[in-house]
């Protein structure tokens, strides 16, 4: 009688498994940083500038992200991870203190890296403790009140908007991590047949 458990029979199991199991992904446990808000910054000073983006359950805490700006006189990318969703605004806080702030080449990225929105220096409207707001070209220049310790930038959008991954971008972030995972199982399999 011919074992079930032969070599041609586990190879033919596990890529039945992969097969199978590929529909599926989409619907798999979402990659959490899908998308990246990005903003240049420069600041004298060190500061965490702070994004709060409204995903339908208002302006809060928990639907925010932060960064470390170091201060000098070099530009720095600040880069805020964005869940894929449907979104109805943002809040962008420059400054966790009084200061002055230069801002330049705010978008938002996709996770293969392309450029998914892009934002002028007019869609930021100042909301509190910033004294003076100047717009160069596509440089936006911020100058706190004094006492300063918590100003707000409101980001305009024209309307709601959604971030949302394409099928391709599911599979390209997520077949790699399928495929190790089958094939350890698959190795498994191969050890425990062998009783190696």
């Amino acid at each position: 009688m011919k074992s079930f458990l032969s070599l041609p029979n586990l190879l033919a199991a596990a890529l039945l498994s992969i097969v199978v199991s590929i529909p599926f992904l989409p619907f798999a446990a979402p990659v959490k940083t899908q998308f990246r808000f990005e903003i240049t910054a420069t600041n004298a000073t060190a500061a965490l500038p702070q994004l709060f983006f409204d995903v339908g359950r208002g302006i809060n805490e928990a639907d925010s992200a932060r960064e470390s700006l170091v201060g000098g006189t070099a530009p720095q990318v600040l880069s805020f991870a964005l869940p894929a969703g449907d979104y109805r605004g943002f809040r962008f806080d420059p400054l966790d203190r009084a200061g002055k702030i230069t801002l330049t080449q705010a978008l938002i990225r996709g996770a293969d890296g392309r450029v998914v929105r892009r934002f002028a220096p007019d869609d930021f409207v100042p909301e509190n403790q910033i004294a003076t707001r100047s717009v160069q070209g596509e440089t936006l220049e911020l100058v706190t009140e004094p006492a300063a310790i918590d100003p707000i930038l409101g980001l305009k959008i024209a309307a709601p908007f959604t971030l949302q991954s394409s099928l391709s971008e599911n599979l390209r972030s997520r077949l790699p991590l399928f495929f190790k995972k089958r094939l350890l199982q698959f190795a498994l399999q191969i050890a425990l047949f062998f009783e190696i």
